[in-house]
């Protein structure tokens, strides 16, 4: 979902390289350091980590391949994880939902993101909140927020993921 959401806003924006290379790093990071704030958790609220992870996540890597300014960005998944969404249910019978579920995610962060650059925003504890994204999709455990921020900027979480050699999930 990180990679097709930003080559789709570079294709619509006309953006560089460099701009999509900057994208793809900041969503792939900011997708793995969420994964590490309740490992397993989402999984077992029944949600898809994919679906759910996956809409701030290409949001983030939106709004940073647009350059938008830190406040931005933040609107931007604080949106996202309005829209994130993905139950497991597809486990019961091996039905398709899941195949639904990254290109969804992509769809949510490119609208996230662009209605964050129009001035639209998100709650600023989104994440961390009350009523916020790991309350409603991590619920039975305590989120550790720590290696969603530790080293981000210094140190790259991202290094330590493998891409599937073909896009085919069961």
């Amino acid at each position: 979902m990180i990679v097709p959401a930003v080559l789709a806003a570079a294709e619509h924006r006309r953006l560089t390289g460099r701009a999509i290379e900057k994208g793809v790093a900041v969503g792939l990071e900011i997708m793995c350091r969420m994964s590490l704030v309740s490992p397993e958790a989402i999984h077992k609220a029944a949600f898809h980590p994919t679906a759910v992870l996956g809409a701030p996540a290409a949001a983030a890597a939106v709004a940073a391949a647009l350059d938008l300014p830190g406040e931005k960005i933040a609107h931007a998944i604080a949106i996202a994880g309005s829209l994130a969404s993905g139950i497991i249910e597809y486990l019961a019978d091996g039905s398709w939902t899941k195949r639904l579920h990254a290109g969804s995610s992509a769809q949510s962060g490119i609208r996230a993101a662009f209605l964050a650059e129009a001035g639209f925003t998100g709650p600023a504890t989104v994440l961390e909140g009350s009523h916020g994204f790991y309350k409603a999709f991590a619920p039975s455990k305590t989120p550790n927020f720590a290696p969603l921020l530790e080293g981000l900027g210094s140190r790259w979480v991202l290094e330590t993921i493998a891409f599937k050699p073909m896009p085919a999930a069961p």
